[in-house]
Formats: structure tokens, sequence, C-alpha cells
């Protein structure tokens, strides 16, 4: 079966190993344990098959041989019959047993070693201290974390954006309860972290700065300080692939954080960089020693004053027309709704994270246009959405970040029946400016 899932993983592309990084790494943390299970019953059958197995008599007494009466000169003598010797009454006393004999152990039966493992196990349980209802334990992974129970089983998987906002840490314990229809988990904050969760095998690399080697090659090399990227202990440098460039809107001077396995389990190659994250623009830059000391100078009391409604940014009049904006977890409603407004369209909050592709076509019945949110949404939703918008000859674009600058250029992209994703490098759409 590893070979096989092994096999599977080899023929998919890169980008498909990324997407279905949670859902692979699902798989192999299960297989590992049916592995262990595997190993300990082989062992047990094997001293089982050792025990019933018959063992020889042993033959250490020397044989003995029939007496042969010496010839003479006596002739009656020789040619009388010899009579055999009586034979010795054969001894009642139980045979003693060797010193060897009493010292090994009698070999345990299969159903003894099965009940001493059920036993073990049930002890390193009981050892481990429960969790409070709604109560998770968190494994990071490349790209967001999976929540566990007690017992480090796998529950859900969150996205990184979540991880990110909640400031969720490995090995951390937070609250979580089903906040949607199709049952799926809503973070409401951390609560402590656990002494018992495995370390992490996941080495990142933060605030990597993109550079533009040639036509549609950007590379990370060092990060905004100067450090150089290092990967299992040698200077290496790390090109950026052409779908993390269109889904995460990368261009030369974006900062982002990679991260890659440095042993198993791995959910790609061990050692093989992954774009985890890519920070948004008001917070690339690293803070200084400096604002870092002006903020925690407390800032003098000042009368709040009355601020004015925001302008228009880009030269865009949507007129009325209904905007679906796919996004998920409750992030952000109410600014996205907001910038809609500022542009006289009316907005519709459709949920990401809404199972079957039905129910999500029945969500964007009677919209104008269509702007999705990918990262607070599943990579399925984000094909189902495509497929309906092509189906209905609707405008569609996506953005891959949550800042107010990058879903306005979706929404003008949208309304002016432009490409769906941003381009990269030189090639930028015009956005006209509002007067």
């Amino acid at each position: 079966m590893e070979k096989r899932l092994t096999a599977l993983i080899d023929d998919l592309s890169k980008e498909d190993q990324e997407a279905l990084a949670g859902e692979l790494g699902l798989a192999k943390s299960h297989l590992k344990r049916l592995k262990k299970v595997t190993a300990s019953l082989h062992g047990a059958i094997t001293n089982l098959v050792k025990e019933q197995a018959p063992t020889a008599e042993p033959t250490d007494a020397p044989e003995v041989k029939e007496a042969t009466p010496a010839k003479t000169d006596n002739t009656a003598v020789n040619e009388a019959p010899v009579s055999p010797a009586p034979a010795k009454p054969a001894s009642t006393a139980p045979a003693t047993p060797s010193p060897a004999a009493k010292s090994a152990p009698a070999e345990p039966s299969f159903a003894e070693l099965f009940a001493a493992s059920v036993a073990k196990e049930e002890r390193q349980a009981a050892k481990r201290p429960r969790l409070k209802a709604h109560h998770y334990l968190v494994r990071r992974q490349l790209n967001g974390a999976m929540l566990m129970d007690a017992d480090h089983q796998d529950i859900e998987h969150i996205t990184e954006p979540l991880v990110r906002q909640f400031g969720i840490q490995h090995g951390d314990e937070v609250v979580a309860t089903p906040g949607h229809r199709d049952g799926t988990l809503l973070i409401k904050k951390v609560v402590g972290h656990a002494k018992d969760v495995p370390a992490s095998t996941i080495a990142t690399f933060g605030y990597g700065k993109v550079e533009k080697l040639g036509p549609g090659q950007l590379v990370v090399r060092q990060n905004v300080s100067g450090a150089p990227l290092v990967i299992n202990g040698q200077q290496t440098s790390y090109q950026v692939e052409t779908l993390s460039i269109e889904r995460m809107e990368i261009n030369e001077g974006s900062i982002v954080e990679l991260a890659w396995y440095t042993g198993q389990p791995a959910d790609v190659n061990p050692f093989e960089p992954h774009i985890r994250w890519h920070y948004p623009v008001e917070a690339s830059a690293k803070p200084t020693i400096a604002s870092q000391i002006r903020q925690a100078k407390p800032a003098p009391k000042q009368v709040a004053k009355p601020k004015p409604a925001a302008k228009p940014t880009y030269d865009l009049d949507l007129k009325g027309k209904k905007v679906a904006i796919i996004v998920g977890r409750g992030q952000n409603h109410v600014l996205f709704e907001r910038i809609v407004k500022r542009y006289n369209g009316k907005p519709r909050i459709v949920d990401s994270f809404i199972p079957k592709k039905r129910l999500m076509e029945r969500q964007l019945k009677g919209v104008d246009l269509i702007v999705m949110i990918a990262a607070y949404s599943k990579h399925a939703t984000s094909w189902s959405a495509a497929e309906i918008a092509k189906k209905y000859d609707l405008p569609f674009t996506n953005t891959s970040s949550f800042s107010v600058q990058s879903f306005e250029r979706a929404l003008y992209r949208a309304a002016m029946g432009m490409r769906a994703y941003e381009p990269g490098g030189t090639d930028q759409a015009d956005y006209r400016l509002s007067k």
C-alpha cells in the first residue's frame, strides 16, 4: 500500500501535490499507524509459531553396545549359550530438570502478547491529559495546520490565513466549534500549549525577498535582512513556480515565507521548499527596533474625530450590480461589503465552504459579478465557482490576498471583463484611478 501511495504521489504534478498536501499527509499518517499495528501483529504471530513448533528428543546419552563373551580354550564354555543380562527395573521417579531448563521462561502465547500490547496502549493513553469538549491540539503543516484530538488523531485541516490570524503555533491547544452547515470547525481562540505533541519537522525561511532573474523567472535567495537561504546545510536559491505566481500574486519585490520538511513524515519530498505565505504589502517590511520602541511608548490621548468617508480608489461605478463575494470562515465580510457599496454595487456574501456544487450554484443565482477570496477558500470551491461562472457567462476574478487593495483590483477586473488573475512581473493591468 505504501508503494502504491508513493507511486500515486509521483504521478501527480507538483501543483496537485501542493493542492492536496493536507489530504496526502492524512493518508500517510493513517498508513504509518497501520504499518505499526501490522508489525506488532507479525512479531506476535512469529513468537506463536515458534512456541507451537515440535522439539526433538535429547540425544546426549551414549549408545550402549551389547557385551560379547571372550573365547577360551574350553570348548564347553565356548559352545555354552549366553543368557541375556537381566533388565534393570525402570525408575518411577520423575526426571530432574536441568538448571538450564529451570532458568528458561515459557514463551508467551499470541493472546498474552496481544493483551499486553493493548494494556500498554491503554496505559499510555491514560497518562495523556484529556481535552475538554471542543478543544483540539495543533500539528503544523507546510500550508496551514491539522487539528487533532487528545490521541493525536487528525480531525480537520485549517488554512494558513487562519493560523496567522490567531497566531497559532505547533503544539497549541485551541477551542473550535462547528460553525458551518457542512460541520467544518470555526476557530475561537488559543487556550494553551501541549507538552506531549511530537516536535515539528518543518523548517522555515521568513521574509524572503523575491528577485527577478529574467522574463518569467522569480527566485528567492535571501531575506530582507540579507541572510542567505540555507536548506539542509547548503546555501541555495528557490525558483518561484508559475502557479504560485498566479495564485498568490507574487511579483518582483514581494516578501514571502518558505517552508519545507526536514525529515519524515513529509507531504512532499524532504528539503523541497514551498511558499507558505505571501506577506501583505502593509506588513512586508520586518519591524525595526526603532519602530518597536515607538510602538511601546504610550501615545498621547487625543479626542477622536469623525473620519471622512473613504473615496473610491479606482474609476469604477458598478451602478447597482449584484456582486457575489466568495469568502469563508466569516472573515472580513463587513469590510468587503463596504468596498462594494463604495462603488455603488450590491454585495452578496457566499460561503466558500459550501460542500456541494449545486448549493454553490443556487447561492450565485442572479448575480452580475463574482469575486473570490482564495485565501479563505478551498481549492475545490475555487474550481466549482469558476465552472459556474463559465456556465452562466459571468465575470469571475480571483485574488489570493485579503488586502483591501487586492480586493479592489479584483473587483475592477471583474467589472471591466479583464482576466481572472492579476498579471505578474512587468505585465500589469491598466487600472484607471479615480479623479
